[in-house]
């Protein structure tokens, strides 16, 4: 059963594509909006897009073989991103989801009956290999990642030598995950492939930190919360509030805005 749901992953959704990203948090996010742009040029921007919903996929060529797939497989489809197969080949790549809607938040690999809307905004450093791939995810891990890297170093991330970002993240998803991809060495590629519901006995984080990462996207909840549960996920040392700020007060304060 697992071979077959990782087979349907790999292809559903960006069937006549030449690669796509998938935008995840508990489940499948589809209607976010997507961004993809040189991390070292965030104004360049090459690709602008929405994640595939229920409703995108009515409304497309596809929507009859859609409606003829089984549930698993529907929202196997939901939250993918068509892109083209042209990028710079040494080039690291940004790629931004915002809002749009979880419609797995149980974790069941059954779409739910009532969605959950997502209000914040997450993101993936992504190799431009990465891009020409099926499996390629924008989601709370590496999100976490994300975070993680901005802890480990004063330099901007956009300053950061490419080769160097890479060890990071290849040493990031050795802390948190074990062999996701098969192929008999952990490291960020297997990062850009986790799923939660599929890949779950590959992690060996805390699943506190990773809900509490999914929590703060979803709501919409200050950067300072998600850089909190970003390094406490990757390396269980998070960089905490200060010491006259307590977590709690800390986390209801994002929530109000202050």
């Amino acid at each position: 059963m697992n071979r077959f749901i990782r087979t349907l992953s790999a292809i559903l959704g960006c069937v006549v594509l030449p690669g796509c990203l998938v935008v995840q948090l508990n489940g499948h996010v589809g209607g976010a909006a997507v961004t993809v742009a040189p991390l070292n040029k965030h104004s360049d921007l090459q690709q602008i897009s929405q994640s595939q919903s229920p409703q995108s996929i009515a409304a497309s060529d596809f929507s009859e073989l859609y409606y003829r797939l089984p549930p698993t497989a529907q929202l196997l489809w939901l939250g993918t991103v068509a892109l083209p197969n042209q990028w710079e080949p040494d080039q690291l790549y940004l790629a931004t989801a915002e809002g749009g809607t979880d419609y797995d938040s149980d974790r069941d690999l059954v779409i739910d009956h009532s969605p959950r809307p997502v209000q914040g905004t997450w993101r993936a450093i992504v190799p431009a290999s990465a891009l020409s791939l099926k499996t390629t995810k924008v989601s709370a891990l590496t999100e976490a990642a994300y975070q993680w890297l901005l802890s480990v170093s004063d330099i901007p991330l956009q300053e950061r030598g490419r080769d160097e970002m890479l060890s990071d993240l290849d040493r990031a998803s050795r802390m948190v995950l074990d062999d996701v991809n098969g192929d008999g060495e952990v490291d960020y590629n297997d990062m850009l492939m986790w799923h939660p519901t599929i890949n779950a006995g590959s992690f060996r984080g805390d699943t506190r930190h990773f809900d509490l990462m999914v929590t703060a996207i979803t709501l919409g909840l200050d950067e300072r919360l998600k850089y909190w549960a970003g390094t406490q996920l990757i390396s269980g040392r998070g960089s905490r509030p200060t010491a006259t700020e307590s977590l709690a007060n800390f986390t209801l304060g994002t929530a109000r805005g202050n």
